[in-house]
C-alpha cells in the first residue's frame, strides 16, 4: 500500500491474513510480505530528508502557508523521496527474485491499492522479466475500481481477482501448477490473447465456514516485533444495501449484506485475542447491522471477553440503549457517514436516506455513553454552494461542538469508476477532461497520493465538479475543515488513526492528531516504533488476555 502515511497504514492486513487461512486449509504454501511498516519508512526517509522535513513541519502543521522558497524546498525534498523510493523498489526486486529462485516460487500475488499501483506493478514487471514462467496475480480494492484498465496497462499480469478472493486464489494456484482452466475460475479477469475476459462472480454465502485469519510471524514476517501496530480489522460482515451514489464498495462485496453469526464472531475474536495478544479490533463490515452488533455485545458482556472495538454502521436502528450496551461490551467508536447536511442533496445526489434528526439522536446516544463519534462529509459534493457549506458547518457544530471524542473526515467528491456518479456524469454536475471515460480511468489508475506536499499542491485529477477543477475542490474542502477546527472539531481523521491515543498516554486527541501527522510527514521512525512498541506491549501485559 505504498509508504505508510497514517496510523492505520501500520495495522496488519486482514484481507491477506484471511487468504493465508484459506490457502493453509487447502494445503498450499503461502507467505505474506507486508512492506507497510516502520522499516520501510526508515529505508526511504534518509537522515537528510528527515532533517529537512522536520524544519518545515512547524509551519505546515501550525496553520501557516508556505512561501515560494519553501514550496521549492518541499518539491526538492519530494524528488529526493522519489529517488529513495525507487532505490528501495530495486532492492526489493533483488531480494524477492533471490527468494523466488531459491525456493522455486511459481506464483506471486500483489494486493493493489489506489495510490501505489504503479510501484507494485514495477516490482511485478521486473520479477516477470527475470522469471518468464512466474505467474503474476493481482487482487485488492483497486481491481474492483479499475477492472479491465489494469490488464490493458499491465498486460504481463496473468489474472486479476475481483470481488472476493477466497474461491479464486486456490484455483489460480492450481492453474499455476498446470491444473485447471482459467475460464472455469470465478471472480477473475484475464486475457485470452484476444480479449480481456471477466468470469462469472461467485460470492461467499456462509462466512462462518471460512477459516480464521493467520497472523503468525512464520507466515507473516512483518508481525514479528513491533513493525506493525497490532490493531486487527475483524471481518464481521460483507456487502452493503444502501446504494450510495458515490461509493465503489458494492463492486467488491455486493448489495446483499452477508454476516457471520454472533457465535462465530465471538469464537474468532476470542481466538485472535488469545493467540496474538490483541485486544483492539476494528470491525471491517461497511454496513454492519445493529441486530448483529447488539447480539455480539450481549455475548461479549456475558463471556467477559474484554476487548475494545470500533464499528461502521448506517445508524439505522441504533438507539441510546443499544449504544450503551455496546459501550459496556467495549465499543470505542461508531463511524457513521453524514456526507451532507442538506436534505435534498443527501437524498438526490448522494443517495443517503437516513434523516438528520436520526443522526443527531445517534450522536447524543454516543455522547451519553462516551463513545467516540467518527463521521464524514463530502464537500463540495454535486451542486454544493455557500448555503450548503453553512448548513454543513451548522449541523456539525450543533451536533458535536464541546464533545472532544469526535472527528469528521472531510473529502471533496471523488469520481470513482463504476459508480452512479461516474455512470451519469452530467446528471451529478461532473465533467471529465479526457476524450473518453476509458481514458479517465487510465489516468486515475496511476494517480499517487503525496504524503509530503500540502493538498493544494497535489497533482490535478482530470475532472471538474460544479465547473471547478480538482485543485479548487480541494481548497473548498479545506474551507470546511478550517471552519470545523475553529469550533474545536477535529477534521480529516477517522477513528482508526486516533483509537491508540489514550493507550499512548494522550489526554487530547487533537494533540495526538498533530503529532502523528508530523511523525509520518517527517519520517520519524523512532517515534512511530516507540508508539507501536508501547501500544503492543500495553495489550500484551494488560492482564486481560
Amino acid at each position: 500500500a505504498g509508504v505508510p502515511h497514517e496510523m492505520s497504514s501500520l495495522f496488519p492486513d486482514n484481507g491477506l491474513a484471511a487468504l493465508a487461512g484459506v490457502l493453509q486449509e487447502a494445503n498450499q504454501m503461502v507467505r505474506i510480505l507486508d512492506f507497510s511498516t516502520t522499516e520501510t519508512i526508515d529505508k526511504i526517509y534518509r537522515a537528510n530528508i528527515r532533517k529537512a522535513l522536520r524544519a518545515l513541519a512547524p509551519k505546515i502543521f501550525g496553520g501557516g502557508r508556505l512561501n515560494e522558497l519553501e514550496i521549492g524546498e518541499l518539491r526538492k525534498i519530494d524528488l529526493e523521496i522519489q529517488v529513495s523510493e525507487s532505490a528501495f523498489i530495486h532492492h526489493t526486486i533483488d531480494a524477492l527474485n533471490n527468494d523466488i529462485v531459491k525456493n522455486r516460487v511459481i506464483w506471486v500475488g500483489f494486493k493493489l491499492w489506489m495510490g501505489s499501483i504503479r510501484q507494485s506493478m514495477e516490482i511485478a514487471a521486473a520479477l516477470k522479466k527475470l522469471n518468464p514462467g512466474l505467474k503474476i496475480f493481482g487482487g485488492g480494492p483497486s481491481i474492483d475500481i479499475f477492472q479491465q484498465a489494469i490488464l490493458k496497462k499491465y498486460p504481463f499480469v496473468d489474472a486479476l481477482v475481483f470481488a472476493e478472493g477466497e474461491k479464486a486464489l486456490p484455483l489460480l494456484i492450481e492453474w499455476a501448477e498446470g491444473k485447471g482452466d482459467l475460464s472455469q475460475i470465478p471472480n477473475i479477469l484475464y486475457s485470452n490473447g484476444r480479449d480481456i475476459v471477466k468470469n462469472r462472480i461467485e460470492r461467499i454465502q456462509e462466512l462462518d465456514r471460512q477459516p480464521f485469519p493467520i497472523y503468525d510471524p512464520l507466515l507473516y514476517p512483518a508481525m514479528a516485533g513491533d513493525r506493525k501496530m497490532k490493531i486487527l480489522c475483524f471481518d464481521d460482515s460483507r456487502g452493503c444495501p444502501m446504494g450510495c451514489a458515490f461509493c465503489p464498495g458494492t463492486n467488491k462485496f455486493g448489495t446483499t449484506r452477508i454476516e457471520k453469526s454472533p457465535d462465530r464472531c465471538i469464537a474468532e475474536l476470542s481466538y485472535l485475542k488469545k493467540k496474538y495478544d490483541v485486544r483492539y479490533f476494528r470491525f471491517s463490515g461497511s454496513n454492519t447491522s445493529v441486530k448483529l452488533l447488539n447480539e455480539i455485545a450481549e455475548k461479549l458482556i456475558a463471556e467477559k471477553l474484554d476487548i475494545i472495538f470500533a464499528v461502521f454502521s448506517s445508524a439505522t436502528g441504533l438507539s441510546a440503549e443499544s449504544v450503551k450496551k455496546m459501550a459496556t461490551a467495549g465499543l470505542y467508536s461508531i463511524f457513521v457517514g453524514i456526507e451532507s447536511a442538506n436534505r435534498f442533496q443527501r437524498k438526490n445526489y448522494l443517495g443517503k436516506t437516513l434523516s438528520l434528526d436520526r443522526l443527531k439522536k445517534v450522536f447524543e446516544a454516543c455522547k451519553q455513553s462516551d463513545v467516540f463519534i467518527s463521521t464524514s462529509m463530502i464537500y463540495p459534493a454535486p451542486f454544493s454552494n455557500q448555503q450548503i457549506l453553512e448548513e454543513n458547518i451548522n449541523f456539525l457544530v450543533d451536533s458535536l461542538k464541546g464533545y472532544e471524542n469526535c472527528s469528521v473526515a472531510v473529502y471533496p467528491a471523488g469520481l470513482y469508476p463504476y459508480t452512479k456518479w461516474f455512470d451519469n456524469l452530467e446528471s451529478f454536475g461532473f465533467s471529465i477532461e479526457c476524450p473518453t471515460k476509458e481514458a479517465y480511468i487510465e489516468q486515475a489508475l496511476d494517480y499517487g497520493y503525496n504524503i509530503v506536499l500540502p493538498r493544494y499542491l497535489w497533482k490535478e485529477l482530470p475532472y471538474t465538479l460544479n465547473g471547478k477543477s480538482f485543485k479548487e475542490l480541494l481548497m473548498e474542502t479545506n474551507t470546511l475543515a478550517e471552519a470545523l477546527k475553529a469550533h474545536g472539531i477535529l477534521p480529516y481523521l477517522v477513528e482508526a488513526n486516533l483509537m491508540m491515543a489514550p493507550v499512548l498516554g494522550y489526554k487530547h486527541y487533537k494533540e495526538f492528531a498533530i503529532e502523528s501527522s508530523i511523525a509520518f510527514f517527517s519520517g520519524d521512525v523512532e517515534r512511530l516504533e516507540t508508539w507501536n512498541r508501547d501500544f503492543n506491549q500495553a495489550q500484551m501485559y494488560s492482564g486481560l488476555s
